[in-house]
């Protein structure tokens, strides 16, 4: 079974993890030289045989991703690809935590959220139910908040606008 790495951005992919040895040997021929692991189990050994350098930032699968975590991965992401590097981002299934990742970096470089969500699910259509089910726009919302916190609106809007939307 072939692995499905997908291109999200200029030198920057997705993928879920790689487990064989093609898996490994598809991605060095995309020309990647670094990768951000989301997952525990990742046989590091592969890439490190391939000559790529391995970031592990472990997030736990099904679990919601903290803003701080976001922030760290989307720093290293940007520094990587400053530095000229080709990047991969991988999780079990390179849907859900990579695709936040994505969405991290691009609200790092100063999108919108909702547009850097829909950047990553464009590339990755699955992306949108997680984006549902783990309330995914509220995370990034609040990385962008994080990073421009002079574009944050009043503090409590999020809350009373949201306690409006549900009790009129």
């Amino acid at each position: 079974v072939m692995l499905n790495v997908k291109q999200v951005g200029e030198r920057l992919y997705v993928s879920a993890m790689p487990t064989k040895a093609s898996h490994f040997d598809a991605i060095a021929a995309r020309g990647i030289t670094h990768v951000v692991s989301l997952e525990q189990r990742v046989d590091v050994t592969g890439f490190s045989q391939r000559g790529i350098v391995v970031f592990e930032r472990f997030a736990p699968d099904h679990t919601p991703l903290r803003v701080p975590f976001l922030a760290e991965v989307a720093d290293t992401i940007h520094q990587e690809l400053t530095a000229g590097h080709c990047l991969l981002i991988h999780d079990r299934g390179g849907r859900t935590r990579s695709c936040t990742a994505v969405a991290a970096y691009y609200v790092k470089l100063g999108w919108q959220p909702k547009k850097a969500l829909r950047k990553a699910a464009k590339v990755v259509p699955s992306f949108r139910e997680s984006i549902k089910a783990y309330q995914l726009d509220r995370k990034i919302q609040q990385l962008f908040e994080h990073y421009y916190p002079e574009a944050a609106p009043p503090e409590g809007f999020l809350t009373r606008f949201l306690n409006k939307l549900r009790f009129g």
